[in-house]
């Protein structure tokens, strides 16, 4: 199975269910937007197979439970719901994810930002990190990562370790 965690339309899980036709997919978001009906209509009507191995569920991803044979996909996972998604893959069994994080978001309390659960740090840690980043770009020394996303994707590959 393939969970398409805050798919939005659905076509990485179409593109998925089209190269491996064994598998089901499910797609979770919020809200479904008209683009994936659209889509799925144009996918069914090219490949007839696929008619009854895609799913769209209209719900919070706190909801979600996780299969070890189910592949977790998520692309454009913005600021923290990144990180949400790599807790809620480690809650129990191990479940195999690929993630494409984006739109990173200064590490801040305020702006609804926590750093992954498991990872074992709070918001102070991760934004120690990120100054301790930020002051070695400023002064030229070699240490400091380039951007905050490499901070943020850092501490997210500590916690899947």
């Amino acid at each position: 199975r393939i969970a398409d965690l805050a798919g939005g339309h659905g076509l990485l899980s179409w593109f998925l269910l089209a190269l491996d036709p064994k598998r089901t997919a499910i797609v979770v978001d919020r809200c479904m937007p008209n683009s994936a009906v659209t889509i799925s209509l144009a996918m069914k009507r090219h490949f007839p197979n696929l008619q009854d191995s895609w799913t769209y569920v209209v719900s919070d991803l706190s909801f979600v439970k996780f299969h070890p044979s189910t592949l977790v996909v998520s692309v454009h996972a913005c600021g923290s719901l990144s990180d949400l998604l790599v807790d809620l893959t480690i809650q129990g069994d191990t479940t195999p994810i690929a993630l494409v994080p984006c739109c990173h978001t200064q590490p801040n309390a305020e702006k609804g930002y926590r750093p992954p659960v498991y990872s074992g740090m709070d918001i102070k840690a991760v934004e120690a990190l990120v100054m301790k980043s930020t002051t070695a770009m400023k002064n030229n020394e070699g240490g400091g990562s380039s951007t905050l996303a490499d901070v943020l994707d850092g501490v997210r590959t500590c916690t899947l370790k």
